[in-house]
């Protein structure tokens, strides 16, 4: 999906109005609605899909731009590592 315009990159039908990022990596993944980023974690496919295709391939990824508030989620990255059972970015990587 293109960067420009003001489209949902997940979507495509409402305003984007919000940064996602991924809370575990930091890393700045696309320009989403509302509705989408409240619900875009939660989606339960690998594959075709349109979140589960945002996910697999954010538009803003090439970017590497890091957000902001990525430091303020570590309570997200502990429940991800404890539901992994891993982690799979360790400390000194």
């Amino acid at each position: 999906m293109d960067l420009a315009g003001s489209a949902c990159h997940a979507c495509g039908r409402d305003f984007g109005t919000v940064v996602d990022h991924d809370h575990f990596t930091g890393a700045v993944r696309g320009l989403l609605c509302t509705h989408c980023n409240n619900n875009i974690d939660k989606c339960p496919h690998l594959s075709v899909c349109r979140w589960a295709d945002y996910l697999n391939s954010p538009p803003a990824e090439h970017l590497g731009i890091r957000h902001p508030d990525a430091t303020k989620a570590s309570s997200w990255n502990k429940d991800r590592i404890e539901l992994m059972g891993f982690d799979p970015f360790p400390k000194g990587r």
